[in-house]
C-alpha cells in the first residue's frame, strides 16, 4: 500500500499547484482596506463667496483673488461646476469666439454619488459661453484627481479639504467635449492611487449624453498596471481607500446583477501579469485579457470609484485592471516587493455589455477573462507551472477557473508531476477547488519541465506538451472529474490542503502496483514542518488495489498514512522518490472484501483491517472462505496474517476440502463466494479430500526453506476419497502438513499439489503429522453403495507420520495396526492371517510402512509386537503371533482400477488389505487353536500356508501340540498352517511331542 499512495499523494501535489499559481490574479483580493476617515463637509455657509465676474466681456482680463470661484448650477441649482484661475484672458487671439484662456486653472465638477473630480493645469483653453466649461483642453502638467468625501446634507457641495485623491491623473495634454461627450489624451498618461499606479498613452472616451455612462474607451498603448497587495497595503501608517470600477458607493450598493450597467474591457497582445514575493516571482502570460464589471453613470471614466470598505469582497483585482483605460506611457517597472504588475503590447478597449450578454451575479462583482495559445501561469518560488487555453475568475464566487480546448488542456506542473484534465476551478473564499465531471490525469516526472522557464522567469517556455520525462508506469487517470477543500488562503499564499477527490473510473498505476476505484479521496494534516501532508486515503465503490503480492477487492478501503520523517542531519541526501513521505500505517477495507494472492489463493471476507508496520492483516466475517483452484477452506470467523513472522493463523474451527474438478478464482475482478462444483461425467467424485478442525489453524510460511506448514488443532479429521468405492482418513487431536517446492521433493508429486491450503504452483504436499490418539485408515468397498463389509488397513497411534510424497507412515511410540479382508475380496483359502478375517498388530516402539515399486506395502513394526487373527467365518478360527519385531507385507493388488477419472488424493495407499507374508524375528510366539510354537524367526507366506520356524543356537524351536502336555523342540519346522492340513516337519527334532 505504501508505494500505491505515491501517485495518489502527488495528484494532490498537483492540485495544490494549481490553486497557487492563480494567486497572480487573486491575491489584490485578499489585502485589506479600511476606509479612511474623511473631514466633516463644509455647508453652504462655509464655502468662499464666489467672485461675480462678466466671462463674456472681451475686453475683461481678470485675475481672482486668491480662493476666488467661479461657480456654475445646474438645472436643479445644485453646484455642477466651479473654477478658478491665476490669470484669465476672456478672448485669447488664437481661439475662437466664447473661447477663454486660464493660466494655472483648478476646475473641480460635482458629479452624482458626491464625488468630485479635480482638474488643474498650465493652461486651460475653454469654450464657455455661458461660464460653464463645456470643451477645451488642459495643457502641460495636466493632474486630475477624484475625491469620494463623506455624504453632505441636499444642497450642499462636498468639501474635499483634508482629503487624499482615491485617484490621481497626470499628463501632458488632456481635452474634453461635453456636448460630443468625447475625451482625449492624446500623449502619455500615469495615474494613481493609493493601491494601484498605471502607465500608458492615446486615451480617447465617449460618453452617451443621456447620463454621461461611457460608450466607448480605447487606450492605444497600455505600458504597464501595478497593484499593491496586502502585504504592502497593510504596512501602510493611515488606512486608505482602494480604487475600482464599481456602482455609486454613497447609495447602497445594487443587489441585482440587471440594475447595473456592464462593461468589459478588453487588453490584447502579449499580456504578462506579474508579482514579486520573498521567495521569487508568480507571472501569467496569454494573448488577451477580459474583464467584466459594472460601472453605473459617470461623468468621466474614472469617476466611477469606489471605497473597498463597501463590500468585503470587493473585485479589486479585476476592477482595478479595468480602469488600466486610464494608464500612460513609460518603460515597465520592475514590480515592488508583494506587487502585481500587468502589461501587454496591444490595446486596452471598453465598452457596454448588452443586457443579454452574460456577466456576473452582482453589481460589485466583476469577472476576468485571459486567454492564450496557450495561457501560462509560472510560479518561481512554489516551482509550479500551469497551461491551459483560457483562465477565468469571478469575483462574486471569489472563483478562478482553467479552461481547456481540443488544441490546449489544462495542464499543472511541478517539478516531480504532471497534471492533465480538461478544466480546473478554485474557490478561494470557500477552499473548495476541483474539475466537474471530465476526464483527467497526472504522472511522475524523472526531470523537472519548469527549469528553463524558472530560470529566465519566462512563462513562455512552459510546454503544455507532455514531456518525455514522464513516468509511464505511475499515473493516475479520472473520468468524473477532481474534488478539492482546502482552507481559505491566508497573505500570500494558497490554503493549506484539506482533503482531495477523484471521481469516476479511478485508475492509479505504478511500477509497484494499482488502484482501481469509483472515487478515491486524500485528506491532509499539518505535518512537523507546518505544511499539510496526506494523513488518510480512502478509495471507494468496487475498489481494487494490486501490487506484487496480492489484488484486493472491496467496496471501501481506507489508509492511514504516517506523517513525513523529520531528516536527520542538514547534510542528508535528499530521496529520489519525492513522495516518499508518504507512508501507510494502516489501512481497512469493508464490504465484500477479497485477497487474491500471486500464488492463486483467494480469500473473502467482511473486513479487513491492515498494519502496514507490523504488515500484519486481519480478516473478519460470518464465514471467512479461502479459495484456490482446488481448495475450499470455509466456515471461519478470523484470519491473522502476519508477514514479518511469515505466519498466518486461523482461530476456531473451520473446513478444507480438496477438489477434483477445479474451480476459477483466478478471474481478474469480484467474483461470487465459490462452492463445491458439480460432478461430471468425467470427475463423478468432485471433493478428493475434507479436513474439519475445531481449536484452530496455523499456518508457517517460512518452514521448508518457504515451502510452509499447516497445523490444524482439535478433533481433527481428514478424509480422502478418490473413487466412490475408496476412502482413507487421518484423524487426530492435532494435524501438521508440511508442504515442499518441487525442486525439493527430486519427483513427480503423488498429490499434484493438494492440500496446500494457502496454495502455491510448485509447492507440494509433503507431510501429514497426526498427534493424539491419532488414526490412519483406508476403507474399499466392492460397490458405491458401500452397504458391505469394508476392506480396512488402518494404523493407530499418539504421533503417525504419514509422507505423501513417498507414500509411506510411521508411528513414534506404541500403537496398533489393523488389516480386514472380507470374503468379496478375493480370498481363496482359510487359515491364520490369509483368509477372510481380521488382523489386528500391536507394538511399543515404532512402526514403518512403506510402499514398494510393485505396489505391495511392508509394515515393520518394533517392540513386543503382538498380532491377532481371527477368520470371518468361525469365531474358533483364530492366531495369535508375538515377536520383538515383525514385518508384514501385504498381497500385490490384483489388476488395476479405473483412476483416470479422478484425479489423486492424498493418502493414496491404494492395495490389498491382505497380509502375503510375515517375517518376526526375536522371541516369537505363533499360536493356533491345534498347536503353539516359540521359535527365534518366523516367516510365513499366506498364500501357500506355509510357515517356517527357526531357531538359534542354544534356543531351539519348541512346539506344544493341543491335548499334548510335553513340546517337541527341532533347529526348525516347516508349518502347513492350512486348517486342512495343519502339518509340520520339523529339522533335527529332539524330545516327543506327539506328533
Amino acid at each position: 500500500m505504501n508505494n500505491l499512495t505515491k501517485i495518489v499523494t502527488a495528484s494532490a501535489v498537483l492540485t495544490s499547484a494549481a490553486i497557487t499559481t492563480v494567486m497572480v490574479l487573486d491575491a489584490p483580493q485578499r489585502r485589506s482596506a479600511q476606509p479612511s476617515e474623511a473631514p466633516d463637509i463644509a455647508g453652504p455657509g462655509e464655502r468662499e463667496a464666489p467672485a461675480v465676474v462678466d466671462l463674456g466681456d472681451p475686453q475683461l482680463q481678470v485675475e481672482l483673488a486668491h480662493g476666488g470661484w467661479v461657480q456654475v448650477a445646474d438645472a436643479n441649482g445644485d453646484l455642477a461646476q466651479q473654477y478658478r484661475f491665476d490669470h484669465l484672458d476672456p478672448d485669447p487671439q488664437d481661439l475662437p469666439t466664447h473661447w477663454l484662456r486660464m493660466d494655472q486653472p483648478k476646475v473641480q465638477l460635482f458629479l452624482s454619488g458626491g464625488r468630485v473630480v479635480v482638474l488643474s493645469g498650465d493652461t486651460l483653453d475653454a469654450h464657455a459661453p455661458d461660464r460653464a466649461l463645456e470643451e477645451g483642453a488642459l495643457i502641460g502638467n495636466v493632474t486630475i484627481e477624484l475625491f469620494e468625501p463623506s455624504p453632505h446634507p441636499t444642497g450642499s457641495a462636498p468639501s474635499i479639504d483634508g482629503l487624499t485623491p482615491a485617484m490621481t491623473v497626470r499628463t501632458d495634454r488632456a481635452s474634453f467635449d461635453n456636448l460630443a461627450g468625447r475625451i482625449e489624451c492624446p500623449n502619455a498618461i500615469t495615474a494613481t492611487t493609493p493601491t494601484e499606479r498605471m502607465a500608458g498613452r492615446e486615451l480617447i472616451v465617449l460618453l452617451n449624453d443621456r447620463d454621461n455612462r461611457i460608450e466607448f474607451l480605447r487606450l492605444q498603448h497600455v505600458d504597464y498596471l501595478a497593484m499593491q497587495t496586502r502585504a504592502t497595503t497593510s504596512a501602510r501608517t493611515a488606512p486608505q481607500r482602494r480604487v475600482m470600477f464599481a456602482s455609486n458607493h454613497h447609495a447602497p450598493p445594487q443587489s441585482a446583477a440587471a440594475e447595473a450597467h456592464w462593461y468589459q474591457v478588453q487588453l490584447d497582445t502579449n499580456i504578462r501579469i506579474e508579482q514579486t514575493t520573498v521567495s521569487g516571482r508568480r507571472i501569467a502570460v496569454g494573448d488577451r485579457l477580459d474583464v467584466t464589471f459594472s460601472m453605473d453613470a459617470a461623468d468621466l471614466p474614472g469617476t466611477a470609484v469606489a471605497s473597498a470598505s463597501q463590500s468585503s469582497t470587493a473585485p479589486s483585482a479585476s476592477a482595478a485592471l479595468a480602469w488600466a483605460a486610464l494608464a500612460a506611457a513609460t518603460d515597465p517597472p520592475t514590480p515592488a516587493l508583494d506587487e502585481i504588475l500587468v502589461t501587454c503590447d496591444g490595446p486596452l478597449t471598453m465598452v457596454p455589455l448588452a443586457d443579454n450578454h452574460s456577466h456576473p451575479s452582482h453589481a460589485d462583482a466583476a469577472r476576468l477573462a485571459l486567454h492564450g495559445t496557450p495561457v501560462r501561469l509560472l510560479a518561481t518560488s512554489d516551482r509550479l507551472g500551469a497551461v491551459a487555453a483560457s483562465m477565468q475568475y469571478d469575483t462574486a464566487a471569489g472563483r478562478i477557473d482553467l479552461v481547456g480546448d481540443a488544441q490546449v488542456p489544462v495542464v499543472v506542473m511541478t517539478d516531480d508531476v504532471w497534471l492533465h484534465s480538461e478544466q480546473l476551478w478554485v474557490e478561494m473564499d470557500t477552499g473548495l477547488a476541483g474539475a466537474d465531471a471530465v476526464p483527467g490525469s497526472a504522472h511522475l516526472l524523472t526531470a523537472s519541465p519548469l527549469t528553463a522557464a524558472i530560470v529566465s522567469e519566462n512563462a513562455a517556455q512552459l510546454d503544455p506538451t507532455a514531456p518525455a520525462s514522464i513516468e509511464q508506469d505511475m499515473s493516475i487517470e479520472w473520468t468524473g472529474g477532481v474534488d478539492v477543500r482546502f482552507d481559505p488562503a491566508g497573505e500570500d499564499a494558497a490554503g493549506s490542503m484539506r482533503s482531495i477527490r477523484f471521481n469516476g473510473d479511478v485508475q492509479v498505476r505504478s511500477a509497484d502496483g494499482a488502484i482501481d476505484a469509483e472515487a478515491m479521496e486524500m485528506h491532509f494534516a499539518p505535518g512537523p514542518d507546518g505544511q499539510s501532508h496526506p494523513d488518510r486515503m480512502q478509495a471507494t465503490g468496487e475498489v481494487m488495489a494490486r501490487n506484487a503480492d496480492q489484488t484486493i477487492w472491496t467496496d471501501t478501503l481506507t489508509a492511514t498514512l504516517e506523517p513525513p520523517h523529520p531528516v536527520a542531519a542538514a547534510d542528508t541526501a535528499p530521496s529520489d522518490d519525492p513522495f516518499a513521505d508518504a507512508r501507510v500505517k494502516d489501512f481497512f477495507a469493508q464490504g465484500n472484501v477479497q485477497v487474491l494472492l500471486a500464488d492463486g489463493a483467494r480469500a473473502f471476507a467482511d473486513v479487513l483491517e491492515g498494519d502496514a508496520r507490523q504488515e500484519k492483516v486481519l480478516l473478519k466475517g460470518e464465514n471467512i472462505v479461502v479459495a484456490r483452484s482446488d481448495l475450499l477452506i470455509e466456515h471461519g470467523k478470523q484470519v491473522l496474517i502476519e508477514r514479518q513472522e511469515g505466519r498466518a493463523s486461523w482461530p476456531g474451527g473451520g473446513r478444507a476440502r480438496l477438489l477434483a474438478r477445479p474451480i476459477d478464482v483466478m478471474q481478474d475482478h469480484r467474483i461470487t463466494r465459490p462452492a463445491v462444483p458439480a460432478p461430471t461425467d468425467r470427475v463423478k467424485r468432485v471433493v478428493s479430500m475434507q479436513a474439519t478442525w475445531n481449536d484452530g489453524l496455523l499456518y508457517d510460511a517460512k518452514f521448508g526453506d518457504g515451502a510452509g506448514a499447516l497445523d490444524l488443532a482439535g478433533a481433527v479429521a481428514v478424509v480422502s476419497q478418490q473413487q466412490p468405492t475408496e476412502r482413507a482418513s487421518l484423524h487426530g487431536d492435532g494435524l501438521r502438513l508440511e508442504f515442499a517446492t518441487a525442486a525439493t521433493a527430486q519427483q513427480t508429486p503423488t498429490t499434484s499439489g493438494n492440500g496446500d491450503l494457502l496454495g502455491t504452483d510448485g509447492r507440494v504436499l509433503s507431510r501429514m503429522i497426526a498427534s493424539g490418539q491419532a488414526r490412519l485408515e483406508r476403507r474399499t468397498w466392492p460397490t458405491k453403495a458401500r452397504l458391505e463389509t469394508p476392506e480396512i488397513i488402518y494404523i493407530g497411534g499418539e504421533r503417525i507420520t504419514w509422507d505423501d510424497l513417498n507414500v509411506k507412515a510411521s508411528v513414534e511410540g506404541q500403537g496398533d495396526f489393523v488389516t480386514r479382508q472380507p470374503a468379496w475380496a478375493g480370498a481363496d483359502s482359510d487359515g491364520p492371517f490369509r483368509g477372510a478375517g481380521t488382523a489386528r498388530f500391536t507394538w511399543q516402539k515404532t512402526l514403518h510402512m512403506n510402499r514398494t515399486t510393485d505396489g505391495r506395502y511392508t509394515i515393520d513394526m518394533k517392540g513386543m509386537v503382538e498380532g491377532q487373527w481371527k477368520g470371518e467365518q468361525d469365531a474358533m478360527d483364530i492366531a495369535t503371533l508375538t515377536a520383538d519385531t515383525v514385518r508384514a507385507v501385504t498381497r500385490r493388488q490384483v489388476g488395476t482400477q479405473d483412476t483416470a477419472t479422478d484425479t489423486p488424493a492424498p493418502l493414496d495407499f491404494d492395495g490389498e488389505a491382505t497380509v502375503e507374508r510375515l517375517i518376526a524375528d526375536g522371541r516369537v510366539y505363533l499360536a493356533t487353536p491345534t498347536r503353539r510354537a516359540d521359535a527365534d524367526t518366523l516367516k510365513y507366506n499366506t498364500r501357500t500356508g506355509i510357515a517356517r520356524l527357526e531357531g538359534r543356537p542354544g534356543h531351539p524351536v519348541a512346539v506344544l501340540n493341543d491335548g499334548v502336555p510335553l513340546p517337541v523342540r527341532a533347529t526348525a519346522m516347516t508349518w502347513n498352517m492350512d486348517p486342512a492340513i495343519d502339518t509340520i516337519t520339523l529339522e533335527s527334532p529332539r524330545g516327543l511331542g506327539g506328533l
